[in-house]
């Protein structure tokens, strides 16, 4: 009975050969430190062995790089496999960051599109800590901890959709 061929993504191979780059490391030391073969290593470097996902995980395991707050940056093996962009849990946190400040501004936009709709001038901030808000003869004050409380609410909803997501995904492996 032949064995079904494996398919190999070089693109592994290269994200490893960078992170050994990033933290200054030979595939000498990484077969030291793994205990894989230094051929093994090459191999996966070049595209002519493949990345498993228990290998990427010692690779995660067993190499670090520069030290950060709370610890010592180390590599992702989804980001070995090729299963996401975020090479460090730190960039992954970041880029979360990132998106959840784009919503909050996305609803700030909202708002003044959703008032602008109803024939409302777009917010003021005021000194008393308020939005006025103006149609016609018409003007209304809001004040910015409500505005404030609707922007945290949405970073808090935005943090649990994100957090149940990645654990659904990591619930697959």
């Amino acid at each position: 009975m032949s064995r079904k061929p494996v398919k190999i993504n070089p693109k592994s191979g290269e994200r490893l050969n960078q992170w050994l780059k990033h933290i200054k490391m030979t595939q000498l030391a990484l077969a030291e430190k793994t205990g894989y073969s230094q051929q093994l290593i090459s191999g996966i470097i070049t595209g002519k062995k493949n990345l498993t996902f228990d290998a990427a995980k010692l690779i995660s395991e067993k190499t670090q790089g520069k030290e950060i707050v709370g610890g010592v940056e180390k590599v992702r093996p989804e980001w070995l496999m090729c299963l996401d962009d975020y090479m460090t849990h730190q960039e992954m946190i970041h880029s979360k960051e990132t998106i959840i400040d784009n919503a909050i501004h996305a609803v700030d936009t909202l708002i003044n599109e959703v008032l602008e709709k109803r024939g409302y001038s777009k917010e003021t901030l005021n000194e008393d800590a308020t939005f006025t808000f103006s149609k016609g003869d018409e003007t209304t004050r809001v004040p910015y901890s409500e505005l404030r409380t609707l922007r945290t609410e949405i970073k808090h909803y935005s943090e649990y959709v994100t957090e149940k997501f990645i654990r659904n995904i990591l619930e697959k492996f």
